[in-house]
């Protein structure tokens, strides 16, 4: 924490962003390599010392500006990896329903993009985050890991009330009261 403090606690430019480890794909690593996967997040506990302590956090911002969205989840997004694979998730690198063609032939399938990308749900119209979470904004999430929307819904009501709280307790907002 020496070296962080030393070269980024005080200058503006650096924000810290904590997110817990997780096994975002099998890649080179031999079947033995184990991840541990913490149970519950510990990132907003470590954020939330980081900002007692003075760090810059750059998460909490997302959530009142509206940003809170996968890239992958974006039609002008297009990810290609070394052989000339257009994919649009950098997680999910292995995983078919994520390869849309090949730029080295010029092959893009369009519609099985246009079906991996997210729309707000009916259920979720009514919910009084729809407009942060996007229905669950991850691609991923819904298409290979198959969670259920109850699960996603729970896992980003709880991602954006530590949002919120962590952006209230940084002090990174001006409060404006108008009192004519």
């Amino acid at each position: 924490m020496i070296f962080i403090e030393y070269y980024f606690k005080n200058d503006d430019r650096f924000f810290l962003l904590y997110h817990n480890i997780g096994n975002w794909g099998q890649g080179d690593r031999s079947k033995d390599d184990c991840v541990t996967v913490f149970k519950n997040d510990m990132s907003f506990g470590i954020s939330k010392k980081a900002v007692d302590l003075g760090y810059h956090l750059s998460l909490p911002s997302i959530v009142v500006h509206n940003s809170f969205s996968c890239y992958a989840n974006r039609l002008n997004h297009y990810m290609f990896n070394v052989r000339g694979i257009v994919q649009a998730c950098t997680v999910a690198l292995y995983d078919n329903q994520n390869v849309f063609g090949n730029i080295n032939t010029g092959l893009i399938n369009k519609d099985k993009m246009k079906g991996w990308f997210l729309s707000v749900r009916e259920d979720c119209k009514t919910c009084p985050f729809v407009l942060i979470c996007k229905s669950g904004f991850c691609p991923m999430a819904k298409h290979i890991t198959e969670l259920s929307s109850s699960v996603i819904c729970k896992n980003m009501q709880e991602k954006i009330r530590k949002n919120l709280a962590l952006y209230a307790i940084s002090g990174c907002y001006e409060d404006i009261l108008d009192v004519n």
